[in-house]
């Protein structure tokens, strides 16, 4: 999941959410950040990754052997992908 925000500080921003795992065992969550939101290089200072059991419980922050393969950082949708500019709904009267 990722999202833009275009009244974020002096310049805009692209948050991202990718993760994954068995949701009644563990499952992890990474957090990457781009600002300004058209740039490629993630803001090294908010990369969160925490692993969690299946009641939620935090487990820390280094993801388990394993679950590399919901992780693909290549996979996290870019501001190439996403509206910059409100949508107009189709139900706007």
């Amino acid at each position: 999941m990722s999202w833009y925000a275009d009244e974020y500080g002096d310049e805009p921003l692209l948050g991202c959410v990718i993760g994954g795992g068995n949701k009644d065992k563990q499952f992890a969550v990474k957090y990457r950040q781009y600002s300004p939101a058209d740039t490629s290089v993630v803001d090294s200072t908010f990369i969160l990754d925490q692993m969690f059991d299946s009641d939620y419980s935090y487990l820390g922050t280094e993801i388990a052997a394993g679950y590399e393969g919901f992780f693909i950082e290549d996979s996290i949708f870019t501001c190439d992908y996403m509206p910059t500019a409100l949508i107009t709904s189709p139900w706007d009267e």
